[in-house]
């Protein structure tokens, strides 16, 4: 006579590789349902952060809301034709 103990190891064996397949498949069933737990999470801190932040005034500052370009169409037409014209002169100079 053995202990039981003994006697479940002996019967026990190796498991069929479709046992074996079906645990796999929880397992990661279980993993992925952890990451997109996580996600969530991820994203509700992320909502309450910017939620808090728009209440904060302070957190954010729009920058450089005055400056404009006071040139005039024809200026700022030279500007652009004169910069084409160093490039193709630039370039007749190299070859």
């Amino acid at each position: 006579e053995a202990p039981p103990e003994v006697l479940e190891d002996i019967n026990k064996g190796e498991l069929p590789d479709e046992v074996r397949g079906q645990q796999q498949a929880l397992q990661q069933q279980q993993q992925r349902q952890e990451q997109q737990r996580a996600m969530k999470n991820m994203a509700e801190q992320q909502r309450h952060a910017l939620k808090k932040a728009e209440a904060d005034d302070e957190s954010f500052a729009a920058l450089n809301q005055n400056k404009r370009d006071r040139r005039t169409i024809e200026e700022i037409q030279r500007s652009t034709n004169d910069g084409d014209d160093d490039e193709n002169t630039a370039k007749r100079m190299r070859t």
